[in-house]
């Protein structure tokens, strides 16, 4: 989404709106989130002259994850910023359970994360209650405040594309460039559970050490299954009871800012095939020799 606005500044321009270039590098996403207090304040201000009268749009991952007095002076400070103009907020949300089995796997992949999923979901499990987060945005901006709730379910979105959702969502017509699409490719389940188990050994390894293993594993994962992994790594009773503890709170959440849409009842289903991991493991341990090193120099 971030990398289609950017790709697309002049087509916003012509329509009187604005995504100003927020990205150091191609590759990353910009988390707005990380900002706090002054910081944030004085960049918003800054965003808001930058915009020169345009409709500006501002977009950021990760809000959900943070803590709720951050979450809360997040959105008090943009509506201090933004007084007197009239905001709109657009907010996807992912099934819990597709959510968690992401991120889950993300850390597990890009850092030293040990934690069983059970463990994981019991320490995270209040930053999906999006119930709570949208109780939180919508006390904290002005009352006029337009806030769009959407499931992020391909059988939910225009065109079954989220970019398409949103551009009609706010007002963007014409023909979308994309922007360069992300290679953040996820672990093979069979592959995650032996970086899981490395991880205890790779506690304050170099950065460069994990993103460089990362990208080996992830290359690694992609070939597997005839290039269809299988990357549930939460069982499908996992996900079951996942959905389970939120049913309640996304049935409210269906009627207050849905109008009786939920997200989809059907669960991923782990892929029944022969792992192609005996062919792909010779491939891994060839290429980690930076790893062994590492673990031999430390001893």
């Amino acid at each position: 989404m971030q990398k289609t606005l950017v790709a697309n500044e002049t087509l916003l321009n012509k329509q009187n709106m604005t995504y100003l270039p927020q990205h150091t590098k191609a590759s990353q996403h910009f988390h707005l989130s990380e900002f706090r207090g002054d910081e944030l304040q004085k960049y918003l201000a800054k965003m808001r002259t930058g915009a020169r009268g345009k409709d500006l749009i501002l977009s950021s991952e990760k809000l959900h994850l943070l803590s709720t007095p951050d979450l809360q002076d997040f959105f008090t400070t943009v509506a201090s910023v933004f007084d007197g103009f009239a905001i709109t907020v657009v907010v996807y949300l992912r099934r819990q359970d597709d959510a968690i089995n992401s991120l889950y796997s993300q850390l597990v992949k890009y850092g030293t994360l040990t934690a069983s999923s059970k463990q994981f979901f019991d320490r995270r499990k209040h930053a999906f209650d999006y119930e709570h987060y949208l109780e939180v945005i919508s006390g904290n901006v002005p009352e006029d405040t337009e806030l769009m709730v959407r499931v992020y379910d391909r059988s939910q979105l225009r065109d079954g594309d989220i970019v398409e959702d949103f551009a009609h969502l706010v007002g963007i017509t014409g023909k979308l460039k994309r922007g360069q699409k992300d290679a953040n490719h996820s672990l093979e389940k069979s592959v995650f559970k032996i970086k899981r188990a490395m991880n205890s050994e790779l506690q304050g390894a170099p950065p460069d050490l994990l993103q460089s293993m990362a990208g080996i594993l992830a290359d690694a994962s992609k070939n597997m299954n005839n290039g269809k992994p299988d990357t549930n790594v939460l069982s499908d009773l996992e996900r079951s009871l996942i959905m389970e503890f939120y049913a309640e709170s996304n049935a409210r959440i269906s009627e207050k800012y849905l109008g009786g849409e939920t997200f989809s009842n059907s669960t991923p289903k782990t892929l029944d095939y022969e792992s192609s991991f005996e062919v792909v493991f010779p491939l891994i341990m060839a290429r980690m020799s930076r790893y062994f090193h590492w673990v031999s120099t430390r001893q």
